[in-house]
């Protein structure tokens, strides 16, 4: 079983975006099927995610199941350095992000000591 989360958020007050709900609206139908219509991904589609502990939740949700392949798909605001580390930025961030807003992202580094056992998975942000 193949397991996706796609995430779009277009309401950021301070920055909106246009296109992020339509982006993850478009790989959800993408995901959710082959060509020929048999299923692909067990896609959960979650627009306009509020809050750190409600990404939390979808994403500890996403990497606690029965899948041999996990997707997370975030088409919103982000940031990746050089080393491979970043973070998710959620809609009441500032910005100027400091380790006194760590309650509004989310990174890599969030996810993995959260699971109990971590699956292998390639981490691009």
């Amino acid at each position: 079983m193949k397991g996706a989360l796609i995430i779009g958020i277009n309401t950021y007050p301070s920055a909106p975006l246009n296109g992020c709900e339509n982006n993850a609206l478009v790989v959800n139908a993408s995901l959710e099927n082959h060509g020929d219509v048999s299923p692909n991904f067990d896609v959960k589609l979650a627009l306009n995610v509020k809050t750190k502990s409600e990404l939390n939740e979808l994403v500890i949700t996403l990497f606690e199941g029965a899948t041999e392949t996990a997707l997370l798909y975030f088409p919103s605001h982000g940031y990746s350095d050089v080393l491979g580390d970043g973070f998710i930025v959620i809609p009441h961030a500032t910005k100027k992000i400091t380790k006194a807003h760590s309650d509004r992202t989310m990174g890599r580094k969030d996810y993995i000591m959260e699971l109990e056992e971590p699956k292998k998975f390639i981490n691009k942000l």
